[in-house]
């Protein structure tokens, strides 16, 4: 009995893991870069500050230029 419970904490974790890439898939969609630079920033606050510049981007689909253009236009804010 207790792999089958185990099988199932397994699959509630694939299941919300799913959700969150389908959640990721959508933001990447219909989401502007500017959006989803911003939507990083609340869900991540810690991360953003140790991440490079290049792998931020990565993660949210754009280029290390672009991202360098957003955060340039949000200080002119």
């Amino acid at each position: 009995m207790l792999a089958l419970e185990g099988g199932q904490d397994e699959f509630i974790r694939l299941m919300r893991h799913a959700g969150t890439l389908q959640r990721r898939v959508l933001l990447l969609m219909s989401s502007s870069a500017l959006e989803r630079y911003e939507y990083f920033l609340e869900t991540y606050p810690d991360l953003s500050p140790r991440l490079t510049q290049k792998l931020m981007a990565s993660y949210l689909g754009i280029t290390p230029q672009r991202l360098s253009m957003i955060r340039a236009e949000r200080v002119g804010k």
